[in-house]
Formats: structure tokens, C-alpha cells, sequence
């Protein structure tokens, strides 16, 4: 089956042409020895948002998708973003083992400390295998974002003890949506970690953090150019994470293929199989919270 990828390649397309406006930028410009002409500056009309004055165009930009990406989201194509762990697979670019803590863009293959992203959409929740045969099934999510260092998209698997920090980092990012009407992808969120222990060794906890000035308001996205990049890959990410949930989720039960028994049920009763596929249940306890180790175990490898 042809994947569709329109969304991402316009969203590329339009990163590439801000970076060729910001190269043209650099140009040093060349003083003609006839009078200078002064000219004149364009005003720019600007609106206060969440205390920070921002373009008008910007601000009718967070209006028309306050709610776009939040309702799920995923993709098998993009590359991922990964923390690495004791058993983490992979190099660098110059050949050398990323360091134990950081985060690990797969396709560049550099590594980050931190990392700011913009968040595109999260997944809705489904169980998989877990590595660990003996352990009952794991809940997780799929959180996708553009780093906005270098504007390149990628996905993110939250399971295990990291999902904590998750769910509290969605409750903080829908009350900040909601209070200042601005969509979650205008927010910079800083990517951070903190090592725990377990019987197994060390891992570590992913930080998510809205960042601030040091007024305390939120620091917007307000190049409208960055925005509207990100905001044309969200509709092809989305897709994407769902098919790809629909080919592994499981039933946390039984271990079942959640596809397999729609097919079955099509198969055997009417259509509406297909229109009432099992979601999973949300998680509950040690459902989510498995601070044994497993969840250290590479899900994407390198």
C-alpha cells in the first residue's frame, strides 16, 4: 500500500524555503556610492497574546487550529526520537555511542541533551507485546513532534514508568491551551531527563517542560512560516500512528490482534465490525506504571 506522504513533503518544502530566506538574510549587502534612499518601514499590525505582542496574522493563525493535532497521532515513516538507555543500539555520525541519558535522533543520528520541540499530535492509548514474555501487555502512547532546532519531524513511544510524567505533562498542556486559547503546537516544550533505579539497574524519566520567560509567560511560536510547516504534517502523521496502532494494538486481555478479531467478527456477524473496533481501556495502577526495567528495552531500534 502507498503510504501518503503529501503532508510531510509540503511541510519540508516550506522548512526548506525558511531556511533559503534565513541564508538570504546573511548576504552582505553592498553600499552604492549614490545617496542612500530611506525606506519606508512597513507596519506590522500585532495583537497581545497570553501578554506577549505577536502579529496579527499569528494570532488569527492559533485561533483557527487551537484544537488541531490533539485529538491523536503517529507515523511508521518518520524517524525517531529516543532516550538512550545502558542497552540502547546505535551510533552517531562520527561513529561514536551516543551518551546514556541523552536523546537520540535516528535519522541524523545526533544526540541531544535537552531538546525544544513543538508537539503535533499524541496518540490515543493501546496495549502491545511486551519484550519481556512473562509480563502482561504494555500500555503506551505516541507523542509526534517537530524539533525545532533543525524543523524535522519525528515520533516518540511514552510506556512504562515514563508515562507518569506523561499524563501529567498532557493535563498541564490542555489547561495552558484552554486558559490562553493559543493551539499546543505554538508552545515550546523543552525535553529533558532524570535518571531513576531499578532492579534491574538505572533508566530514565523523560521531563516535559512548557517553557517560560523569565516573566513567567509562555514562549509562543510566533514565526508564522515555522507554524504553518508544522501544521501541514499533522494530518499525514496522524494517519500514519493510526494505521500503524491498528496493525499491532492487542487485546490487553488475551493478547489478541485487535485487527484480527474485527476481521473475525466481520467475518462472522455484519459490517459494523469494522466500525466499533475495541479501544483499549485506560490504564489503571501497575497497567502503566512498570518500574521494573522493561521498559528500557528498545521498542524502535536504532
Amino acid at each position: 500500500m502507498t503510504k501518503d506522504t503529501s503532508g510531510i513533503d509540503k511541510a519540508r518544502e516550506v522548512v526548506d524555503k525558511l531556511k533559503a530566506e534565513k541564508a538570504a538574510e546573511k548576504v552582505v549587502k553592498v553600499v552604492k556610492k549614490e545617496p542612500m534612499v530611506e525606506e519606508t518601514t512597513k507596519a506590522v499590525a500585532t495583537v497581545e497574546v497570553n501578554g506577549i505582542q505577536v502579529a496579527s496574522e499569528v494570532a488569527e493563525f492559533y485561533k483557527k487550529n487551537l484544537t488541531l493535532g490533539a485529538d491523536n497521532l503517529s507515523v511508521e515513516s518518520l524517524p525517531a526520537l529516543k532516550v538512550v538507555e545502558s542497552n540502547s543500539k546505535g551510533e552517531l555520525a562520527n561513529g561514536t555511542r551516543p551518551n546514556i541519558g541523552y536523546f537520540y535522533f535516528t535519522k541524523t543520528k545526533e544526540q541531544f541533551e535537552t531538546v525544544d520541540i513543538a508537539v503535533m499530535s499524541i496518540s490515543r492509548g493501546y496495549y502491545v507485546e511486551n519484550l519481556d514474555t512473562e509480563k502482561k501487555p504494555k500500555f503506551q502512547q505516541i507523542l509526534s513532534g517537530m524539533i525545532l532546532e533543525n524543523m524535522e519531524p519525528f515520533i516518540m513511544y511514552i510506556s512504562g514508568a515514563r508515562c507518569g510524567n506523561f499524563f501529567e505533562f498532557m493535563k498541564s498542556m490542555s489547561a495552558e491551551t484552554k486558559l490562553t486559547m493559543v493551539p499546543m503546537m505554538a508552545l515550546r516544550i523543552t525535553l529533558g531527563t532524570t535518571e531513576y533505579t531499578h532492579p534491574k539497574g538505572e533508566a530514565h524519566y523523560i521531563d516535559f517542560k512548557i517553557a517560560r520567560d523569565a516573566e513567567n509567560r509562555l514562549e509562543l511560536l510566533t514565526d508564522i512560516g515555522a507554524l504553518e510547516a508544522i501544521k501541514s504534517g499533522i494530518d499525514s502523521i496522524e494517519r500514519g500512528v493510526e494505521a500503524m496502532i491498528t496493525a499491532t494494538a492487542i487485546d490487553k486481555n488475551t493478547g489478541e490482534l485487535l485487527r484480527d478479531k474485527v476481521e473475525v467478527q466481520y467475518a462472522d456477524t455484519v459490517i459494523e465490525a469494522f466500525d466499533t473496533e475495541p479501544e483499549p481501556e485506560m490504564p489503571k495502577g501497575s497497567d502503566i506504571i512498570d518500574r521494573s526495567g522493561a521498559d528500557i528495552a528498545d521498542d524502535v531500534p536504532f
